[in-house]
Formats: structure tokens, C-alpha cells, sequence
């Protein structure tokens, strides 16, 4: 009988562990949902650069947000200042939206056209050891070129 009630809890406890699991992986789900604000839905500047028209990603939790490559803060901030990207201010945060986003794009690739761009993201991945030391390795070797390429230019200027 005691065999029984062990195993009926230990059953249990497996139940309620899983449960937790679960609960913590919706969690986690909803935390890295991905965000599309509305056109007119403002943003802080910490969140505007992540934007999708910026190159970034915006998820339901800010924490897991990831900026785009091109643009930060402080250009926005520069913007705002010339008066390119309209802006509005809560407190003592600056805040931006989508269509002043867009608008600001249109104008910056109206005064200086350029090629559409591709934005991809690549995870950052760190570096090995053996990476390290071949980029080290690389760099002494081109520095050895150089030096001995300088050599031979100061020798052959000294023979003539």
C-alpha cells in the first residue's frame, strides 16, 4: 500500500512540475512575441530604434527588444533637433511614431537617394580562442609585410 501512495506522489509532483513548465514557457512565448505598433502608437526613443522600419525588432516584452543596425538614440535625438523627425515629449522622455519614422526615411532618401537596403540581423557570436589568435596571427603578418615592404623601398631609394 505505501508503494501505491509513493508512486501516486511522485506522479503528482511530476503533474504540477510540468505545469510549471508550461506556464513558464508561455510566458517566455509571450515575452518574445513579436510587436508591431500602430502607425500613430508612440514610442520612446529606446524603442523606436528598434522598429522594423529601422532595422530592429520589437517584441511584447521591451526588455527583449533588438535595435537595428543603422540607427540609435542619439541620431534620432539629432534628428528631432533639425526638426526632421516629429517628436513629442511625456515627462521627460521623448517619444516618436511610426509615421514620423516613415516620414523622416522618406525625406532622408529623398535628400540623399540611395540603393534600397537590405537590413538582416545576425546574432552576435562570440569569438573562439583559436579565432583570436588566427585575427592576432593575421595582423602581425600584414604588419611584417608592411614593414619589410618599407625596407626594401627605403634600400632602393638609397641604391639610386
Amino acid at each position: 500500500m505505501s508503494e501505491i501512495n509513493e508512486t501516486v506522489h511522485a506522479v503528482a509532483a511530476l503533474v504540477a512540475r510540468s505545469k510549471r513548465v508550461r506556464a513558464n514557457i508561455e510566458k517566455a512565448r509571450e515575452a518574445l512575441r513579436i510587436y508591431l505598433p500602430g502607425e500613430h502608437v508612440e514610442l520612446p526613443f529606446r524603442r523606436a530604434v528598434c522598429h522594423p522600419l529601422l532595422g530592429g525588432i520589437l517584441r511584447k516584452d521591451e526588455a527583449h527588444d533588438i535595435p537595428g543596425p543603422s540607427f540609435t538614440v542619439n541620431s534620432l535625438r539629432r534628428a528631432a533637433d533639425k526638426g526632421e523627425l516629429q517628436t513629442s515629449w511625456h515627462g521627460s522622455n521623448q517619444f516618436t511614431s511610426a509615421a514620423s519614422l516613415r516620414d523622416w526615411i522618406a525625406m532622408r532618401q529623398g535628400a540623399r537617394p540611395e540603393k534600397a537596403k537590405v537590413v538582416q540581423y545576425l546574432s552576435p557570436k562570440a569569438k573562439t580562442l583559436d579565432e583570436k589568435r588566427q585575427a592576432k596571427a593575421s595582423v602581425e603578418n600584414a604588419t611584417a609585410r608592411l614593414i619589410s615592404m618599407k625596407a626594401a623601398l627605403a634600400k632602393k631609394k638609397q641604391g639610386k
